[in-house]
Formats: C-alpha cells, structure tokens, sequence
C-alpha cells in the first residue's frame, strides 16, 4: 500500500509508486516482460501491455529457479525466493524528476545458473547516492529455462533475449524515474559479463553507450546444438512430455527435476574433462549467435562497438579448482580473451581501460579470487558480512579499498573516463602500444602490460 509520501515514477509502461530511501528512492520488482509461465515458457520474452493503475514498486523481485549455488564457499549463501515470473527489474535513483542522469544497467553473474540482479550484495542504494545516477539491476532466466536449446523444447538464449529486452524497456522508461536513456552503461560480471559481449554479438545496435565488463569468462566455451539436442531431449524425458509448450502449470520442484536430469546427462555423457563451463550457457546455434566456427570473428568485431572498461582479478579461478591447476585457467578463460578485447576495443579508435583486481582480504588458499571485487564495487560490505572471500574484513580497510573502486566505476559510467581524488592518473590504452593497468590492491598503482599482438 502506498502513502501520501511514496514516490512516484509516470512512465511509459505504468506509474509505478516507490520507497523513499534516506538518500534514494527504490522502485523493486517491476515487471520489463510478460511472465514467462505457461505458454510463454521456452518462448522469447514478450511485451508487456502498459498499466492504467498504479504499480506497487517496493519489494524486490522474484528471482529465476535454481539450486545453491557452486560459489556459495566464496561468496556465502542467498535464500531469495524463486518463481518463473522473474521477469524484473529494480531501480535506484536520487529522484524520479528530469534531471537526466547517467544509467547504468547491472547484469549479474552466477554461471548462468544461479543469482539475481536484485540481491541485496547489489543493492544500488550507494551507488546511485554517491554517483548522482540511476542503477537498474535486471533478474533473467538462468538454468533450463533460460539456456535449455532444443526443438520442440525451446529456441535457447532466452536469458540473452531477457537481458536485451530489460535494456529496451530502460531505454523507453527510464526518463520517468531521473534517468538519461541516451547515456546508459552496461556492466555485468562473470556471466554478466560475458553476456554483454554476446549481446554486443547478436544486437549491434543495442541502445548502450559504455560498457564495464567484469570478470567476463570471455575464452569460455559456448555450447553447440549438438550438445544442447540430447540435453533438451533428457530434459523433456525427465518430464515425460516432448513438447513442453504445451504444458500448463508445473512446480519448482517439477522443472529444477528435470533441470538437474538434463545437468546429470551433460556431466556423464557430454562434458570435457577439466572443463569449468557449467550445464546450461549460451549456445552458439548459427541463429541468435554465431556457429562455434564464427563466434571469435564475431567477438572480435563486437569488441569493437562500444567504450569499454574491463578487468580481472589476479585469482580468478581459486573459486573453481584446488591451488596448482588455476593459474592456467585463469589466464585462458579470464584475462588474456579480456586484455584482447580491450586491445581490439583500442585498435578501432575506441576508449579502454583494463584492470586487475588483486587486493586478498582473509589471506588464505582462494587470494584475489573471482567475485572478490563485487563488495568494493557496491560499497555493501555488510550484505557480505558471511562471505569467506572477505575474510572477516575490517570496515575500515574495506572502505579504504571500496572508496577508489567506486571512484572509477563512477566516473566511467559519469564520464567515460575512471578517475578520482584516490586514483593515480589511468591511461586509456593505445593502439599497438604497452597497456596500462591499474591495479587495485593496497597499494593502487598503474603497470604496463607488453601489447596483444
């Protein structure tokens, strides 16, 4: 219910009535699509008609279906509820006036299997507060029914196609709540991050200015219809039914079954010895995306449409193998395909910058690993207060470190350029010269990396 005081956002799609936050207003929970539930399961996201009523726009989201997830060890464990009607989106802003405000637009990680945009580790509040910007954090299908690819199953990429059409509702609404829709950032991390580089893959035209590509698994392998056919077809016999778009209503417990049956046969009969990739990814299918063959020049050219900041942390991979065997990986898979992004970025006249995260809190086996950098990015270090990866960090020493990351990502998304009072000078990368990384650690400071030929 709302009261005299709830803001209120008239957009487009509805006039939506928030919270008023101390520094922010909130508005949690919109819907960007039609619930994608019973005929709409396994279909791409479709519009939603606008409102005539007033849209209660103060608690969070639903998040996609899934299980615990594999990184619950790093980064501690989330209890949100889930639901298929998981089609929304939350927005921080300092007010729904017409002030026109830089955006930025957060596309969380979790292997495409787990996570959401509207956890409270990604609470926009100190960011849209100390930026003057708005944040949306945008919740996707993950798991089968997101990246499930098969025929008479489903077309696949539907939590790509989710991502694409949250960015256009942000474009079309995002002026009622403070927002400028013509200077927009996408970030994301780890999955996040690898889906901007796909959606840059499959809308060249994607109404998005700049993009923060975090940990962005860009040398991962996607999958292919002949790995994705026999895992629709394990998912639909998990079920007892061929043709799942005919099928009405069924339970959590029914769809994550059969998510984890189709997860079973990829383990047993179709997954790489060594391979960190998870069940469900995208698929590169020759349609949305590019055959396997292709999908490296596509990349390539992807990498080549829009400003850019990108980085790693120095451990990445400590999160999914024992210590020994994640040095390699952590180059292939993380920062060497990231460093040549940005360097692709550069040799077509864009603006990159690249970093490296390394600053290790607790000190012990899993380092600078991957998700470390998410509290300093956010400032919400007691929404980490469980996670191991911190390692019981001081507020003080967390806050010495969170103060200069989110100096930087506040002023790319402001500006187009990471700068600040606690940062030394950061060069943009030259074409065909050393690179400049900034290194986040105790000690931040800029070295030079030999060029990617």
């Amino acid at each position: 219910m709302t009261t005299a005081s709830s803001p209120i956002a008239h957009a487009p799609s509805g006039s939506f009535a928030g919270l008023d936050l101390e520094d922010v207003q909130a508005y949690r929970g919109i819907s960007y699509a039609q619930a994608p539930v019973g005929k709409l399961r396994f279909c791409p996201p479709q519009p939603l008609a606008a409102s005539s009523e007033q849209i209660l726009a103060t608690e969070p989201g639903p998040v996609s279906l899934q299980s615990p997830s594999r990184l619950s060890h790093v980064m501690g464990d989330d209890q949100s509820p889930g639901s298929e009607d998981c089609l929304r989106l939350s927005v921080w802003t300092p007010k729904a006036d017409d002030q026109k405000r830089p955006v930025v637009i957060w596309l969380h990680g979790g292997a495409f299997m787990t996570g959401a945009g509207d956890l409270p580790w990604y609470d926009g509040v100190r960011l849209a507060s100390e930026g003057d910007m708005v944040v949306v954090n945008v919740n996707y299908r993950l798991g089968a029914l997101g990246f499930l690819c098969g025929p008479n199953v489903s077309p696949g990429n539907l939590g790509l196609m989710d991502q694409a059409m949250a960015v256009s509702w942000v474009k079309d609404n995002i002026a009622a709540f403070g927002g400028d829709p013509d200077q927009i950032t996408l970030m994301g991390q780890s999955a996040g991050g690898l889906s901007i580089a796909l959606l840059l893959c499959a809308y060249p035209e994607l109404p998005v200015q700049r993009l923060i590509m975090m940990s962005a698994p860009l040398g991962l392998e996607l999958s292919s219809t002949q790995v994705s056919t026999p895992m629709a077809a394990a998912y639909a016999h998990a079920l007892d039914k061929q043709h799942l778009s005919l099928l009405g209503t069924l339970t959590a417990e029914q769809l994550l079954g059969a998510q984890g049956a189709a997860a079973r046969f990829f383990m047993e009969n179709l997954a790489k010895t060594g391979d960190v990739a998870p069940p469900f990814v995208p698929v590169a299918d020759g349609s949305f995306l590019p055959y396997p063959s292709q999908l490296q020049a596509s990349l390539a050219i992807a990498a080549t449409r829009r400003d850019v900041m990108i980085g790693t942390t120095r451990d990445e991979a400590t999160a999914f193998f024992a210590r020994g065997s994640f040095d390699a990986m952590t180059q292939q898979v993380f920062e060497t395909p990231s460093l040549l992004w940005a360097s692709q970025a550069a040799q077509a006249q864009r603006v990159a910058y690249v970093y490296r995260f390394d600053h290790d809190p607790s000190g012990e086996a899993l380092g600078a690993t991957h998700c470390i950098e998410l509290p300093f990015v956010f400032g919400n270090r007691e929404a980490f207060a469980t996670a191991p990866m911190l390692g019981g960090m001081e507020e003080e020493a967390f806050e010495a470190l969170s103060r200069p990351v989110r100096q930087a990502f506040i002023s790319f998304i402001r500006e187009g350029r990471p700068s600040g009072n606690d940062l030394p000078l950061w060069p943009a990368l030259p074409p065909d010269q050393p690179i400049p990384r900034l290194h986040f650690a105790k000690h931040i400071a800029v070295q030079e990396l030999p060029p990617m030929r």
